[in-house]
């Protein structure tokens, strides 16, 4: 998150001299929506085969998710051999990446994920209520991080 949100983020506001409460309150905006970003990313990585990336990249190869993190924390021990079989591999086959699929639904993961994403966006928008940041600037960086909740549908 420090390196998609935070850090662009910080030093634009950096480069144009803003104050050190305006700064604070854009670390307390970026830091939420740093998180929110790599969870919402993990999300349509494999609910939605539009994102760009090949389908089911971020669920093989041994590559972390927290998708796959909270999978793995409520899963069966069935499903965790069917996730432990298919990370190891690097070209999964397409009933590989339905298994995982399968761990993922039938754990409620996805949709945990997308309650987190849901209160890290809060948490980033409230970072914005404080009033140190100019007049008209809070609105777009909201619109920004709520745009951020909409993902496909988990089920």
């Amino acid at each position: 998150g420090a390196y998609s949100v935070g850090g662009p983020l910080l030093l634009g506001a950096e480069l144009a001299g803003a104050p050190e409460e305006v700064l604070a309150a854009l670390s307390g905006y970026a830091e939420p929506l740093g998180r929110v970003f790599q969870v919402r990313d993990d999300l349509v990585g494999w609910l939605d085969e539009r994102s760009g990336k090949p389908a089911g990249l971020d669920l093989t190869a041994g590559r972390p998710s927290v998708l796959l993190a909270v999978a793995r924390r409520r899963a069966s021990p069935a499903g965790l051999a069917a996730l432990d079989r298919v990370a190891s591999r690097r070209d999964p086959s397409p009933d590989d990446l339905e298994a995982v699929r399968t761990v993922i639904r039938s754990t409620g993961a996805a949709e945990e994920c997308a309650r987190t994403v849901s209160r890290g966006v809060e948490e980033a928008v409230e970072a914005l209520a404080g009033g140190s940041l100019p007049a008209g600037a809070a609105r777009p960086l909201e619109a920004v991080a709520r745009s951020l909740e909409r993902v496909p549908d988990p089920r």
